[in-house]
């Protein structure tokens, strides 16, 4: 007769193949992001007015302020996403960049260069760091 219980738990320790230390530098990684997508929500809030501004005497279009504030809710539901180790913030932080990309395409703002390039880093921050399907 066989001993072999399909259902009994492994004896053997069971887990993640990540190195110990990398818990701490995930966390490293998702603060950083978080302030860097605080600055940049700040920055955004701050500048908003300009942007009215702007709209308003024609020198930027609706679309592209659309995109711009489309960009920057994307940027602050991804950021919040990575904090809570979710793969969903990898596509949030995505599809913010070509938010901000496509506002670059009508609007050359530093804001805009700036945000596309943390929406990318919280994409990838996103992707490194994301619980695995259990």
């Amino acid at each position: 007769m066989n001993d072999h219980n399909p259902y009994r738990a492994p004896a053997g320790p069971a887990g993640s193949t990540r190195p110990a230390g990398s818990a701490a530098s995930d966390t490293r990684w998702q603060l950083a992001t978080a302030l860097l997508v605080t600055i940049q929500t700040l920055l955004s809030a701050v500048y908003g007015y300009n942007s009215i501004e702007l709209l308003r005497h024609g020198d930027i279009s609706l679309v592209a302020l659309l995109f711009a504030v489309l960009a920057t809710a994307l940027l602050i539901a991804g950021g919040v996403l990575v904090l809570r180790r979710r793969r969903s913030a990898v596509y949030l932080s995505a599809l913010s960049a070509a938010c901000y990309a496509l506002a670059l395409l009508q609007w050359y703002a530093d804001l805009a260069l700036t945000g596309m390039a943390i929406a990318t880093a919280t994409a990838v921050v996103g992707f490194l760091i994301a619980r695995p399907k259990a």
